[in-house]
């Protein structure tokens, strides 16, 4: 199990990056500034959603914090986004927006 801290500025006492996945929605309804957490906790939560989902669901919450942010597109989170594209639940467009990002 991975884990991560947070700094108090969210009002969240976070240990478990399950929790990051949550953060992910909060970021995209911009209900959540990203720029709160530290890169390091951000590249956790999107590895973490590109390596443990079952569904495109949290993949493609992470793919926007990567258009948004291309400072979070570390080797780890590449490689990580890369196998993810390989994945069962991968479709084309998961794909292809994978690629743009890589390319960019």
């Amino acid at each position: 199990m991975l884990y991560f801290s947070l700094n108090g500025n969210l009002g969240v006492g976070m240990e478990d990056i399950r929790h990051g996945l949550l953060l992910l929605e909060k970021i995209d309804k911009n209900k959540v500034d990203a720029q709160k957490l530290s890169n390091e906790d951000m590249c956790q939560i999107l590895m973490f959603a590109f390596s443990e989902s079952v569904s495109e669901y949290w993949p493609n919450l992470a793919l926007k914090v990567l258009e948004r942010n291309k400072n979070y597109m570390t080797d780890e989170v590449k490689v990580t986004l890369d196998e993810a594209s390989k994945a069962k639940w991968s479709t084309q467009n998961f794909s292809h927006r994978e690629q743009r990002i890589l390319k960019s």
